[in-house]
């Protein structure tokens, strides 16, 4: 339960030390469970797979796309060469089995790819190839509402692709759509461009086949570059007005995605071959008219449950970008055997795998394989995405909910997750040592991060310590707490203000002990965190050597669930007066220039005792401040 705002008559900052090891380390009320370390029930989850497909469906997929301006005053021989990479591009999807066409054009245009390109022998029986007007515009450019909002209403397959009119694809596009949309109901799936230099027409199938062989020496792009779309047909894909042609549409696209708690995303840049034709143009779509417009739509950021009224971090529309996937789809050799995948993820291997930048990038490798014989994987995703995904807005400002479950059985967990959700604060972040426990909760959709395996107490001060100083530095508040406290009330009726101090206090009274931490980001209490983060470290570094550190083995146990008893704790009799001396040498003021500071914080040290780890706190905190 809640309770009002604690901490008068001791520093914020001493109480704040005891209780954020207070709560990782105060034992559960409950034997722990074993439950969590079988698979969850048969409850619905966005990653289970879709059933029911049918494979006689006539076309599977819907390619649509803009095409440029044609003069109408060219010839059509002329205006093959200024169209030239939507000629070879509408040519390549055409070649490819089930899909259909949709284009847009202004009349002259779709008068062309009509006469021109829309014809056999590259348009089959039984095939769809259409091109409609644009019908919507802003001063004059096309915006991508309209053109995705008309492609779902005429589009007759399960499956759309969008993709610029520059893109040449491959039957190992058509082969991974269908592995992906025999799994999942929804979906979003991209991947890496590679950009290759081109300059002739494309006239046979012979001519694409040798193009393809080609462009096996096509460069890949970086992990920004987004240049095609795949998702069912029946996810309504509602998006801004954004200008066609300009940056951060496509970021702003799988940004939603990644943060839709039914949708899953998927790159596929290992099996699927998608080449950009190069047009000297490069880089055009940050400099045109328009281009503000676009980063001014996009800082209207995507998200399920926030909406964001100041804008404190725009360059969060950069977060959709293709490393920040929930899944990977790869090659893997067909006899290989998988392991054991996780619930709810088909054909998946449960460890999660990181791509770098160097993976998107001019030393990529081509794709690896194609499907049928390819793989699921989870894709380790930044903690900066994570925190976008799980924030909450607590006096307007980005807050997560960082809530320690070890100890705890998973059916406590999920009740606390439901109080907080009955309240506003539906996505929270769960911290855990168990790697069982991880697995279990992320079968039922919760985010679950392993924050290190340690063998003795003292690591795990250091781990969270360590995840929380990540935390604050990427512009976020949080709370921290441990399942035993449900949320009764919204956040801010039992905070003071958010000015009341950057680290506020609640007590469970029943227990008469803090259970419940709000931390404000700033400066200074990154700097503590971080600060309390080394010395921990160094203190439990000591330990692997020298067993009789007394000194740093008492700083630990200090802060442990004991730290606020009256009594003293044996084998440690004197932690009374190293709990007096820490306060009076950790954090009261202290006068004077830092050189006298400094001075006095290490006579603390020499004359009581205390634990030279603290005084090393109190110290770097002194030159912080300056």
């Amino acid at each position: 339960m809640w309770n009002s705002v604690r901490g008068r008559g001791r520093s914020a900052m001493f109480v704040a030390v005891a209780v954020i090891l207070l709560l990782l380390l105060r034992p559960s009320s409950r034997p722990q469970d074993e439950s969590h370390r079988s698979s969850a029930g048969t409850g619905a989850s966005p990653l289970a797979p879709r059933l029911g497909h049918d494979p006689n469906a006539q076309s599977l997929l819907t390619i649509f796309t803009i095409l440029k301006d044609i003069d109408p005053s060219l010839s059509d021989n002329d205006a093959v060469a200024s169209q030239l990479q939507s000629v070879n591009a509408v040519r390549s999807w055409l070649a490819l089995p089930s899909t259909d066409i949709i284009l847009f054009g202004e009349d002259a245009t779709c008068s062309f790819f009509r006469r021109r390109i829309l014809q056999p022998p590259w348009l089959r029986e039984g095939r769809v190839a259409k091109c409609f007007p644009i019908l919507c515009k802003m001063e004059g450019i096309p915006t991508y509402d309209c053109i995705f909002s008309k492609a779902q209403q005429v589009a007759n397959t399960a499956v759309l692709m969008y993709a610029n009119a520059d893109m040449i694809f491959f039957e190992d596009a058509i082969l991974a759509i269908d592995f992906v949309q025999a799994r999942y109901n929804h979906f979003l799936m991209f991947g890496m461009r590679r950009d290759f230099d081109f300059t002739e027409e494309i006239k046979s199938s012979e001519d694409l086949a040798v193009f393809r062989d080609l462009a096996q020496t096509a460069v890949g792009h970086n992990r920004n570059g987004i240049d095609y779309l795949v998702f069912p047909a029946a996810d309504e894909m509602q998006l801004p007005a954004f200008l066609v042609g300009r940056v951060q549409w496509d970021n702003w696209i799988v940004l939603k995605a990644i943060t839709d708690p039914i949708s899953i995303t998927i790159e596929a840049s290992d099996v699927l071959n998608a080449i950009h034709l190069n047009h000297g143009v490069s880089l055009a779509s940050h400099n045109r008219s328009g281009t503000d417009y676009n980063k001014k739509l996009a800082l209207h950021l995507p998200h399920p449950y926030v909406s964001e009224q100041k804008i404190y971090y725009p360059g969060t529309i950069w977060l959709g970008r293709l490393d920040e996937s929930d899944l990977l789809l790869v090659a893997k050799n067909p006899e290989e055997s998988l392991h054991r995948a996780p619930a709810g993820v088909q054909d998946a291997e449960p460890a999660a795998i990181h791509r770098g930048p160097e993976y998107f990038s001019s030393i990529s490798h081509p794709p690896g394989g194609a499907c049928p014989t390819c793989r699921l994987l989870r894709n380790e995703q930044s903690l900066e995405l994570i925190l976008y995904r799980q924030h909450t807005l607590v006096f307007s400002r980005r807050t997560v909910f960082l809530v320690h479950v070890d100890g705890h059985k998973l059916d406590d967990i999920l009740r606390w997750d439901c109080a907080a959700a009955a309240h506003g604060y539906a996505s929270s972040m769960f911290l855990t040592s168990d790697r069982q426990m991880v697995a279990s909760l992320q079968t039922m959709s919760k985010t679950a991060i392993f924050v290190g395996n340690w063998t003795r107490e003292e690591g795990k001060y250091v781990a969270i310590t360590s995840f929380l100083s990540q935390v604050l530095f990427a512009g976020y508040n949080f709370v921290l707490c441990t399942p035993d406290v449900l949320i009764t009330k919204p956040l801010e009726s039992v905070l003071a203000s958010e000015k009341a101090g950057d680290i506020q206090l609640l007590p469970q009274s029943e227990l008469g002990m803090f259970d419940f931490m709000y931390v404000r980001q700033r400066g200074q209490t990154f700097r503590f965190i971080d600060t309390l983060h080394s010395s921990l470290e160094a203190a439990a570094e000591s330990l692997k050597t020298d067993t009789s550190a007394n000194n740093a083995r008492a700083w630990i146990r200090v802060y442990s669930s004991q730290f606020l008893s009256s009594k003293p704790v044996k084998p440690w009799p004197s932690i009374g007066f190293v709990r007096e001396t820490m306060v009076a040498a950790l954090q009261q003021p202290l006068a004077g220039s830092l050189a006298e500071k400094v001075r006095v914080i290490r006579e603390a040290k020499d004359s009581h005792h205390l634990p030279g780890s603290i005084a090393e706190v109190r110290i770097r905190c002194a030159e912080a401040d300056g």
